[in-house]
């Protein structure tokens, strides 16, 4: 069973404000690699209810492709940690 680790949630939370843990944990195991079969199948629903939350999430950030979602969710990572440390280094 994959799980997400509770702090690693709450930093993504922040990360996504405008966006449910839901589909946070979904767009997460995406972007790590599980194919939305296999995310169907951990969440107990249908395959057409990953891609429909995949597609939402396409929208909501304004991509055309789901394979640029793991972009925005890559380069918002990225972003936040170089925030995050540039502000403690200078504290």
């Amino acid at each position: 069973m994959v799980i997400i680790n509770p702090i690693f949630m709450s930093k993504l939370s922040k990360i996504f404000p405008e966006i449910s843990d839901q589909k946070i944990e979904i767009l997460t195991f995406f972007v790590y690699g599980m194919s939305t079969k296999d995310i169907a199948y951990y969440k107990g629903v249908s395959v057409q209810a990953i891609s429909k939350n995949l597609r939402e999430l396409c929208e909501v950030y304004a991509v055309p492709t789901t394979d640029m979602l793991k972009t925005v969710y890559t380069v918002r990572l990225d972003l936040y940690n170089h925030l995050r440390f540039s502000y403690e280094e200078h504290s």
